[in-house]
């Protein structure tokens, strides 16, 4: 079944400041569908993600998703997300998170704790480590793992290269080429290497939000 995102006059203001205002748009998640979601800083990109994921609820409007039918006010379990406004409790090391990850959102076939650490070429007593111990780069890997392998109908990631250098770069493209041969991937960014596969862009301005094909 496809999900169907549909936003209706949606609008999300912060200290009477609106990010934006009026956007009614209708996109389909499905198998092989990709969204980037473009704009520059401070102009509501992540704040648009984090509404989609049902992070936060718009100021005015409405933004819901639907199933066939079934509609997903809160579509929590239907989606997986990974953002730079979302802490990993750094106490827990990476098999504690693996395993909770796997209870609340399982993973795809193939996809665990030994393909990360295979994936990404550590050694495997870094399995037992607390994320506190890990770079920035590290826990920027785990937070992508945990959203693109989610058994899923729709991953969303806010700047996925943050922090990440070359190699972490060329995983984030393995892991998305995985992850759209099952699922659906939405996309924030302003940079053109975290969204070159996308089919679709959503532009946030001061002109509201535009819809255009991807190049």
């Amino acid at each position: 079944m496809t999900l169907e995102l549909r936003l209706d006059n949606a609008g999300k203001s912060f200290l009477n400041q609106w990010l934006f205002r009026g956007v009614s748009q209708r996109w389909l998640a499905g198998k092989g569908r990709s969204l980037a979601i473009l704009g520059s800083n401070g102009s509501g990109k992540s704040t648009m993600t984090l509404l989609l994921a049902g992070q936060l609820e718009p100021s005015e409007g409405s933004c819901k998703w639907f199933e066939g039918q079934q509609e997903y006010p809160t579509p929590l379990g239907r989606l997986a997300l990974s953002s730079p406004a979302l802490e990993l409790p750094e106490e827990w090391t990476m098999t504690e998170w693996f395993e909770f990850q796997n209870k609340v959102l399982p993973f795809r076939k193939g996809h665990d704790l030994n393909k990360f650490i295979a994936d990404c070429q550590y050694n495997n007593k870094v399995a037992k480590k607390p994320i506190s111990t890990f770079s920035s780069g590290m826990k920027q890997r785990v937070k992508l793992a945990l959203a693109l392998w989610a058994d899923v109908p729709l991953s969303i990631v806010d700047e996925p290269l943050t922090n990440l250098d070359k190699q972490g770069e060329e995983l984030y493209r393995l892991w998305v080429s995985e992850c759209l041969e099952q699922q659906s991937i939405i996309v924030a960014s302003n940079r053109q290497e975290e969204y070159s596969f996308c089919e679709e862009h959503w532009q946030i301005g001061s002109a509201g939000l535009m819809v255009r094909a991807g190049s």
